[in-house]
């Protein structure tokens, strides 16, 4: 199968947040079909209504979702797959980082105290689990089609 390289579809998690805003920019301008994920819904919507956004309808897919349900990350891959006809990119954007903590904590790093078992879960539901899973959920149409890829972003802290 022919890809063509100017007209990738897309699936971005964290899609309404400061980078995932700045790369579905990105793809959108640069001709790409954006699949944006995101667990807040207002956000998305937000995301939807920017200029450059609402220009781009036919290639814009707002997927309210929260990955650190193990269906979802396969239905978000599916949804995709049924609107564009293909999936040729996972980004793995989502994150849960020390902020979720406590809103100060760039000023004042949380203690291990801080850190429950719960918030534990949480981020490794977020930052290891669901890229995991949609990249299993990615990867049988990427493989069918002869072409795909995977980009896993994370930041460090500290």
């Amino acid at each position: 199968m022919a890809v063509d390289r100017k007209n990738r579809v897309v699936l971005l998690t964290g899609a309404a947040g400061g980078l995932g805003t700045v790369m579905t920019l990105a793809l959108l301008e640069a001709g790409h079909a954006v699949a944006a994920v995101d667990r807040d819904a207002a956000a998305l919507e937000r995301l939807a209504a920017l200029p450059a956004v609402a220009q781009s309808r036919n290639r814009f897919l707002s997927l309210p979702a929260e990955l650190a349900v193990e269906a979802t990350c396969a239905d978000v891959v599916a949804a995709t797959i049924a609107r564009f006809g293909r999936i040729e990119g996972v980004i793995n954007n989502a994150g849960v980082g020390p902020s979720s903590i406590r809103p100060d904590s760039e000023k004042s790093i949380p203690t291990i105290e801080e850190l429950t078992p719960d918030i534990w879960d949480r981020f490794f539901a977020i930052n290891v689990r669901a890229p995991m899973l949609l990249t299993r959920a990615a990867l049988a149409p990427m493989r069918e089609q002869g072409w795909g890829r995977i980009v896993n972003n994370t930041t460090s802290f500290r």
